[in-house]
C-alpha cells in the first residue's frame, strides 16, 4: 500500500516496490537507452564504473533479444 499526495492509501501495482528497486530499475532502463556507460555513472552518483555496471544494470530478456536480432540483421549484410 501506498498512499498519494491526497494522504489517501491507495493499492501499489507492486507490492515489492522500494526506492531500492526503483532505483535499479532506473539504471537498467537507462543502460537500455544510453550507451555512454560514463554519463550513466554519473547520474546515479556512482564514484566506481563497476558499480553502475556491476551491481546496478541489468540485461533484460527483451533487450537481449532486441541486440541479438540487430546483430544478426548487421551480419546478413556482410
Amino acid at each position: 500500500m501506498v498512499f498519494s499526495l491526497s494522504g489517501k492509501a491507495v493499492q501499489a501495482e507492486y507490492e515489492a516496490d522500494t526506492p531500492h528497486i526503483m532505483r535499479h530499475t532506473f539504471c537498467t532502463r537507462f543502460c537500455e537507452n544510453e550507451t555512454n556507460v560514463r554519463v550513466i555513472q554519473e547520474i546515479m552518483g556512482h564514484s566506481d564504473i563497476s558499480v553502475t555496471m556491476g551491481v546496478y544494470s541489468h540485461v533484460t530478456t527483451d533487450k537481449a533479444k532486441e541486440c541479438m536480432e540487430s546483430m544478426e540483421k548487421n551480419m546478413k549484410v556482410l
